[in-house]
């Protein structure tokens, strides 16, 4: 009896990871179609056809396309929502931790640059949408969870104007200007240089008092 749940839990572990490998075989799938053609553009036939899954079992996984997007969208949060638990700021400075949080913006945004893209061919209508914007609020609500998180580790900042600042604001300020500034860059087919990060980076620990 014990012989059999043992056999039965790794098989349960074995289907568990092909599902997940299938899934994010699709995913993968989707990421080159919607940069290529842009969300509206593209179809499911086409998203079967690159990823070498049928387009029924597509909706085993996904309900729709807009499910597709979606799960993009996730992705991209639970990546920045990691990059900020697993920062570490005992015994660092501000600068240092305010460093490190422009430091994680920069390997997001090019780790996950062909999302970006995708969003920004998507363009303002769909982001409108009214069923796009009820999927897209518990997103947004993570997104301000993940800011607020990161503004807490930085804490209070006292700038060499005297001035005190929240954290969560401050954080709130430099993503803006970097993921802004990103997209910007994208439309004209250019890329963030090590010299932008470094300007960014100056930016935003050099007026702190310490």
């Amino acid at each position: 009896m014990e012989k059999l749940l043992r056999n039965n839990a790794k098989h349960n572990q074995l289907k568990n990871i092909h599902l997940e490998e299938k899934r994010n075989q699709i995913l993968r799938a989707a990421v080159k179609i919607f940069s290529q053609k842009s969300y509206f553009d593209a179809t499911l036939e086409e998203i079967s056809e690159a990823s070498g899954v049928k387009k029924s079992t597509i909706y085993y996984y996904f309900k729709s396309k807009l499910d597709l997007m979606m799960c993009l969208v996730e992705d991209l949060v639970d990546k920045a929502f990691e990059q900020v638990l697993t920062l570490k700021t005992e015994g660092k400075r501000k600068s240092e931790i305010l460093g490190e949080l422009v430091e994680n913006h920069f390997l997001l945004l090019r780790e996950k640059r062909d999302y970006l893209l995708i969003f920004e061919r998507a363009g303002y209508d769909f982001f409108r949408h009214s069923e796009v914007q009820a999927k897209f609020k518990s997103i947004f609500d993570r997104h301000r969870v993940i800011l607020r998180e990161a503004g807490a580790k930085v804490g209070k900042v006292e700038t060499r104007g005297g001035m005190e600042v929240e954290g969560e604001l401050l954080v709130r300020i430099m993503h803006a200007g970097i993921w802004g500034y990103y997209m910007d860059e994208m439309k004209k087919g250019a890329d963030l240089s090590a010299q932008v990060k470094n300007v960014f980076r100056e930016i935003f620990t050099s007026f702190i008092k310490e």
